[in-house]
């Protein structure tokens, strides 16, 4: 049985259908990332996904349907990494990322022992540990990221729903990031949901890739079915080229030929 599954899920955004009668099933422990050209409704996707956006059709997790779910039992199933996230600039980044745990704490308790070991541990894999003390203001971009991420981690939730996760780390962060929700995948049988940009790190870390287009599903599979000149190329309407490099489906940007 899938642990996630979404149903005939459509979004009309004004007079605009941003999705249309999208459905998919996500397996325990399997990590999806949604590709597509901007536009194409991978964020209005997964804000759908975490009952933070208006939709027609039905998302449940393990059998329970979230629209009919409080706030806090969603947050104890979903936790959602968005890609431009507002947050308390006044706050320090240790207590900012304790606050994933608030959905296992009670209305008037407070953080445990296992919260405050759980949230270190996180801050530890993902080298936040020195920037606990700092305000959330005077992080930077990656840092940030960073931050969100170690957030809904700490949520401890069977799904991960990651917004463009990687956009404002560096090459090592980046790769640091992606091991961790690997690492995390395998030792919880986390399942991940994500959108990315970079079709390359797309392939290399995901079981599958979904490539939506207007609103639509236009390929689904693993990163050699999907990440094909032809079907990237049209889709995205871009020069490339693919390469196999260890196995992983590499994509090169191509110059424009000179006339």
């Amino acid at each position: 049985m899938a642990l996630l599954e979404a149903k005939n899920i459509s979004v009309t955004l004004g007079e605009h259908r941003a999705l249309g009668s999208i459905s998919l099933s996500v397996q325990s422990g399997e990590w999806l990332t949604i590709i597509g050209p901007n536009g194409s409704g991978k964020s209005t996707f997964l804000n759908a996904l975490a009952s933070l956006q208006n939709y027609e059709g039905l998302v449940t997790v393990g059998g329970k349907s979230l629209s009919e779910l409080t706030a806090r039992n969603r947050a104890q199933l979903v936790s959602y990494v968005p890609q431009d996230p507002i947050v308390p600039l006044d706050m320090l980044a240790g207590d900012y990322v304790l606050l994933g745990r608030t959905p296992h704490i009670s209305a008037l308790g407070v953080e445990g022992k296992d919260d405050l070991n759980i949230v270190g541990e996180i801050l530890s894999r993902l080298d936040l540990e020195e920037l606990g003390s700092r305000s959330m203001g005077s992080l930077s971009g990656g840092e940030l990221q960073r931050c969100q991420l170690a957030r809904a981690l700490a949520q401890m939730t069977p799904v991960i729903l990651l917004d463009e996760p990687t956009a404002a780390l560096d090459l090592g962060h980046q790769q640091q990031a992606l091991d961790l929700l690997e690492e995390l995948r395998r030792e919880r049988q986390l399942t991940i949901i994500s959108t990315m940009h970079d079709l390359t790190l797309a392939g290399q870390y995901s079981d599958r890739l979904m490539l939506f287009d207007h609103g639509t599903v236009v390929a689904d599979g693993n990163a050699e079915d999907v990440i094909k000149v032809e079907l990237i190329s049209g889709t995205y309407s871009a020069r490339i080229r693919v390469i196999e490099v260890d196995g992983a489906q590499v994509v090169v940007p191509r110059t424009k030929e000179p006339e």
